[in-house]
């Protein structure tokens, strides 16, 4: 029979490759002898402990041994994902062998490090790198990459943080090319309780924070054209020059508590809004929709004055097995909190 696979260009089985668990990939080497070398070539190498069927020892042993093997070529993506906590001297393996084959994009998944520290060591300058991914499940991680040393990484545009502990008062600054940046429940552990975002070239914020950690959040972000903000409440919002290229503004929150009742999210909200009034699309949740028609007198005279806004309401909190609420009687109300937003454009300061 024809062995079809054998006899594809080496371009177009790598890119096969790099769609498996590196697991699997190494085990293609045993297929023929041009396909010994292959693995050790793949452009994306998935390190997934998963396959090994929660065995984390073996899988750690199996890291190690992938991780000594020569390696011929850049590595354009190298991806880690690893049940419960994860060893800090494996991690710091996986990321010096990144670092050493010049990736790309590093993305880590993990339940937990050891030692609450993400291992990262530079030595020298990291230029290769464009993306980085750092994501814990349950525990707070602090990453001392970031802050002063983050000068090292001249060339990332795109920075996702999940669970970690920020400790420098300016942490983002140093990232030259910083183009979007996402954070997920980190913990902001500084002197103040204010999120200080200053990157000149950022272009996307995305910001899901605790509840309690933040206050404020002071933005020097010219370039800054999305900005999304999901949390239990809404901090100040305080900018340098305004946000002059500021598109669209995504808004939503999980629900008012005993400790923050409507009326001061409504005064909240005017704050927010009275910051980003130059959108051109404002996309809210439902809760955000129910708080301003608690208040229709004031928002009328408070609101700042919205022109031409695409104002839309989206159900983020609902499974992809649920329909979002599409009645008549919804589908009026929607349309007058529209009118609301809308008709402040009319109304004379």
């Amino acid at each position: 029979m024809e062995d079809r696979l054998t006899s594809l260009p080496e371009s177009l089985q790598l890119r096969i490759l790099s769609t498996l668990d590196a697991k699997y990939v190494v085990q293609t080497s045993i297929l023929s002898k041009s396909w010994f070398p292959l693995w050790k070539s793949v452009p994306i190498l998935r390190l997934n402990s998963y396959d090994f069927e929660n065995r984390f020892s073996k899988f750690d042993k199996f890291v190690e041994k992938a991780l000594s093997s020569q390696r011929e070529m850049d590595l354009d993506t190298l991806i880690y994902k690893r049940d419960k906590v994860s060893r800090a001297m494996i991690l710091k393996k996986v990321i010096d062998y990144a670092f050493s084959h010049n990736v790309k994009h590093l993305d880590f998944w993990v339940d937990g490090v050891e030692g609450r520290e993400w291992p990262i060591v530079l030595h020298g300058f990291v230029d290769s790198l464009i993306s980085l991914r750092l994501q814990s499940d349950e525990d707070n991680v602090r990453c001392s990459c970031l802050g002063p040393l983050s000068r090292s990484f001249t060339n990332l545009t795109d920075l996702y943080l999940k669970l970690a502990v920020i400790t420098e008062q300016d942490l983002f600054s140093g990232f030259p090319k910083l183009n979007k940046l996402t954070l997920v429940r980190c913990q902001l552990n500084t002197n103040s309780k204010t999120l200080k975002v200053h990157a000149k070239q950022l272009s996307e914020l995305s910001i899901l924070p605790y509840e309690k950690d933040i206050d404020c959040i002071e933005l020097i972000t010219p370039k800054l054209k999305l900005f999304e903000y999901k949390g239990f409440r809404f901090p100040k919002l305080k900018t340098c020059d305004g946000l002059p290229n500021l598109d669209s503004v995504v808004v939503a929150f999980a629900g008012c508590s005993k400790r923050y009742d409507e009326k001061r999210m409504f005064d909240d909200l005017m704050m927010f809004f009275s910051k980003v009034y130059s959108v051109k699309s404002l996309k809210v949740c439902k809760g955000i929709v129910r708080i301003l028609s608690m208040f229709q007198e004031e928002l009328v005279s408070r609101c700042p004055p919205f022109r031409d806004i695409k104002f839309e309401v989206e159900d983020f909190d609902r499974r992809p097995s649920e329909s979002i609420m599409r009645t008549t009687e919804y589908l009026e109300f929607i349309s007058d909190m529209k009118g609301y937003l809308l008709r402040v454009t009319h109304c004379e300061r």
